[in-house]
């Protein structure tokens, strides 16, 4: 009747935009419920532009500067509601938010100069794959994407060692 999907109703249903009764097994709603959501008053407007994002990042820009991929970064977006919109069919996100979302998730790491790859931190400590990894995480470990290789902040690696022992 309306040209919208079940989805749409039960979003709308969940909101309480909407209301139903249920008899047995159907769900019946009311016609008019849904004529008042597409009727506006006079000082209404039906669509209302968010303003521009001055300055922002393409999806591609993000992904070459964090070294992340478009799951992770799509769900960052959503989590911490980072302002962002769509130009031309193509995703920009706000360049102050992310830019301070990474900045308190991870370290500068263009002043750090030793590095382990994972093999070598495995061997040089005597831990598995998992233990390396594990660590990196628990500890905040710098890291960074070199080609196929992670590399990890030899410095810090050490120093968490040197703590443990």
């Amino acid at each position: 009747m309306f040209g919208i999907s079940n989805r749409t109703i039960y979003r709308l249903l969940r909101s309480g935009k909407v209301s139903c009764a249920k008899i047995g097994t159907r769900t019946i709603l009311r016609k008019t419920d849904f004529e008042g959501l597409f009727t506006f008053s006079a000082g209404e407007e039906p669509n209302k532009e968010e303003p521009a994002l001055i300055q922002t990042y393409s999806v591609a820009e993000i992904e070459d500067k964090y070294c992340i991929k478009y799951g992770r970064l799509n769900a960052i977006i959503r989590k911490k509601n980072i302002p962002h919109q769509l130009i031309q069919g193509r995703l920009q996100v706000s360049k102050n938010h992310i830019d301070r979302y990474f900045r308190s998730r991870r370290m500068d790491t263009n002043s750090i100069i030793a590095w382990y790859t994972v093999e070598e931190a495995q061997i040089q400590y005597g831990l598995t794959r998992d233990q390396v990894y594990r660590r990196i995480s628990e500890y905040k470990i710098p890291k960074k994407r070199d080609g196929k290789f992670v590399r990890i902040s030899k410095i810090h690696f050490d120093q968490l060692f040197t703590l443990t022992i």
